[in-house]
């Protein structure tokens, strides 16, 4: 699992993962998209940025278990990943692989009890 919060992840998984280079292209599009809605408006340079406080990328790679993401709060008492309601789904062909980007919105215990 790869967590994604500034372009900096991003620069360093094109550097040293062996993740392809269409779907980090494709996490990056979308960071910036992200940077120019909310970033921008703050008054932030891309480079300043941060996805931490508006919702975090997360890569989920082969043999991670979705079952166990308490990196990200998503613990195996709940059922993980398999339990999350997602807000939307979008698949996209990458080559001759896809990439599915879920959007899951996250409620801390501390929101939840105000």
């Amino acid at each position: 699992m790869r967590i994604i919060k500034t372009l900096k992840d991003i620069e360093i998984l094109k550097e040293k993962s062996q993740i392809d280079r269409e779907v980090l292209q494709e996490i990056e599009e979308y960071f910036k998209n992200v940077y120019n809605n909310i970033g921008k408006s703050e008054g932030k340079t891309i480079d300043e940025f941060s996805l931490k406080d508006c919702g975090i990328i997360v890569y989920i790679e082969d043999g991670d278990n979705v079952w166990d993401l308490e990196e990200i709060g998503m613990n195996p008492e709940d059922n993980g990943l398999l339990e999350a309601d997602p807000e939307w789904i979008d698949e996209q062909p990458i080559g001759e692989d896809k990439l599915d980007s879920i959007c899951i919105k996250y409620i801390s215990a501390k929101e939840q009890h105000g």
